[in-house]
């Protein structure tokens, strides 16, 4: 898997996916692309294809939309949901989960939540979150690897 990715500069229309393209030995691999909100690996630039110009431009007209892929949202309280006045909400409108709604939490630690998450990925039909779990996939991963002596069955 490609870890480095740019931002093809064009124009979006509302809720169509951004399309990067994955950069390695300091060249642009064109003809494999990801559609999404975020990159599956870092995201290190953008390119247009008309040249510096034109990037240039795009960029000064997108500077929100750079900005929050520089984020990257790597960090897993920078996911969908966060609380807020001790509910469970969503990140871009603020709407609460309604209390009556069961919910499912994974952890990492949890041996079985890695292949879990993948599941979902390969039967979830939309590409832009797709996306989010993906990055799930990978920040439980990483943990994985970096605590195997935390991972356990559930409780």
């Amino acid at each position: 898997m490609y870890k480095k990715w740019l931002l093809e500069a064009r124009d979006y229309k509302k809720d169509e996916p951004l399309c990067f393209c994955p950069y390695e030995n300091e060249e642009i691999i064109i003809g494999i692309n990801f559609l999404g909100n975020l990159p599956p690996g870092e995201f290190i630039g953008i390119f247009h294809q008309n040249g510096e110009e034109d990037c240039k431009k795009w960029c000064d007209e997108n500077k929100k939309l750079i900005e929050k892929l520089k984020k990257g949202k790597s960090d897993m309280r920078e996911r969908k949901y966060k609380i807020e006045d001790n509910k469970l909400v969503r990140r871009s409108d603020g709407v609460p989960v309604p209390e009556d709604e069961p919910l499912f939490i994974l952890r990492a630690q949890d041996r079985n939540a890695l292949s879990t998450i993948m599941a979902y990925h390969m039967i979830c039909g939309n590409i832009q979150h797709q996306a989010f779990i993906k990055k799930s996939i990978d920040d439980f991963a990483d943990f994985r690897n970096r605590f195997p002596e935390r991972m356990k069955e559930p409780d």
